[in-house]
């Protein structure tokens, strides 16, 4: 018991700007994790997420919220670079302006598939300042205003997408986007656990993620190669709309800054 005290003195002074924890603090009640049948567990987790008003409101909002984010992000991602290449390739004006036309090759062509690789690599890069903006305005910005504001600019910088009128532009714009992002995915992996009670933490972000963030992300992927193959101001409108609507429904969401999260 003395080992545990010590523990619970040492997470409670590394994650509170407050006075030490007294060393004759009491321990109001223990877990017995032995027996029990861990289905049974999880199950009533499940049903106290879907059945408690409040924490049912907090799941939902969330998970919508992820969705719109996965969804965006890894059907733009992944078409991006064809959407680049298919202007560079018809000296078309703009994004939405490449003739959408069948290939005509039957074998590998590296030389003509550069382009592609160094614009994925400079994208790439974009990830590592948006790390750091978020390291920095984290705490004193807030989790639930940098999580809404960065989807209502990335759904802006997603919908100027359609006025790029080069290759360099769109590269650049594409930065953008994923600089933006990276502060999104950032923050929403840090909120979505402060939003929930210790009782059922880990039960509603483990679904959120494994189910919500997957599904989304691979229905993006499909929806947009398959809209893409029509027309590309589509999925461009559609991105922009679900992440504008994300960043509304974040507005929401309780604010966890500095709050107790039980």
């Amino acid at each position: 018991m003395s080992k545990a005290k010590k523990v619970i003195k040492f997470m409670y002074e590394k994650n509170k700007n407050s006075p030490p924890l007294q060393d004759d603090f009491e321990i109001q009640r223990l877990s017995n994790n032995e027996g029990g049948n861990v289905i049974k567990k999880i199950g009533r987790t499940m049903l106290n997420i879907f059945t408690t008003p409040e924490i049912r409101k907090r799941f939902l909002l969330s998970s919508t919220i992820l969705s719109s984010l996965s969804f965006s992000y890894y059907g733009l991602v992944m078409w991006f670079p064809i959407m680049i290449q298919r202007m560079d390739e018809s000296n078309a004006t703009s994004v939405c302006g490449a003739p959408i036309a069948p290939s005509n090759k039957t074998k590998c062509d590296n030389t003509d598939q550069t382009s592609v690789y160094i614009d994925t690599f400079i994208q790439a890069v974009a990830n590592i300042p948006g790390h750091v903006v978020y390291l920095l305005l984290i705490d004193t910005v807030g989790r639930k205003l940098l999580l809404g504001s960065s989807l209502i600019l990335n759904a802006v910088s997603v919908f100027c997408l359609w006025f790029i009128s080069s290759q360099t532009g769109s590269v650049v714009m594409s930065c953008g986007y994923i600089f933006i992002s990276t502060i999104s995915w950032d923050t929403v992996a840090l909120a979505l656990p402060e939003l929930y009670p210790t009782s059922t933490r880990s039960t509603a972000v483990g679904l959120q993620w494994a189910v919500f963030d997957k599904v989304a992300g691979i229905t993006g992927n499909i929806v947009m190669g398959a809209l893409l193959s029509v027309d590309c101001t589509v999925p461009i409108l559609l991105t922009a709309g679900l992440l504008a609507v994300g960043g509304i429904l974040t507005y929401k969401l309780p604010n966890t800054t500095n709050t107790a999260i039980n």
